[in-house]
């Protein structure tokens, strides 16, 4: 039998963390919670961990340096931006992350994130395809963003 995959969760806010952790321990993932960067990369540390959920706006450390400091001590660790502020995200933070969640979209955009990273497939996926899977959804969701635009912008001349 294979182990559970273990999730680390990074967030400031206490009670979406403890609901997270609860609904992502009832899916079948073993998790860990950290209310700063800080205690994350503690935990990252002593810890083999899976995936890391991220989020972005923290107090006295931001996710992007909690991002920097694990892709330097853990390079092939997936990170899933999980923010109320995906839209200010820095690039870098973009570039890092393995996908970007705005908190509110429906759970199982999470879920299905969490899947890709943490199945035997997604492992033995060289980075490159990851980095190909990402820039795939980014000029899908840049595709879709033009698309709306063009709707805007007929309906107003409709107007």
């Amino acid at each position: 039998m294979s182990r559970q995959p273990v999730i680390l969760c990074v967030d400031d806010n206490s009670a979406g963390l403890s609901v997270r952790k609860q609904f992502l321990e009832y899916k079948g993932y073993a998790v860990f919670t950290a209310q700063d960067g800080p205690a994350g990369l503690e935990i990252a540390r002593r810890e083999t961990i899976d995936a890391v959920i991220l989020d972005y706006k923290m107090p006295g450390m931001r996710g992007d340096e909690v991002a920097e400091r694990l892709r330097r001590d853990h390079p092939e660790l997936p990170i899933i931006v999980l923010s109320g502020f995906v839209g200010e995200l820095p690039s870098s933070l973009v570039r890092m992350s393995y996908a970007q969640i705005t908190k509110g979209d429906p759970i199982e955009a999470l879920l299905d994130a969490l899947e890709r990273v943490t199945s035997t497939n997604a492992k033995r996926r060289p980075r490159s395809a990851n980095l190909t899977h990402i820039c795939e959804e980014v000029l899908r969701q840049s595709e879709q963003f033009l698309e709306n635009c063009g709707r805007r912008r007929a309906a107003h001349r409709r107007a």
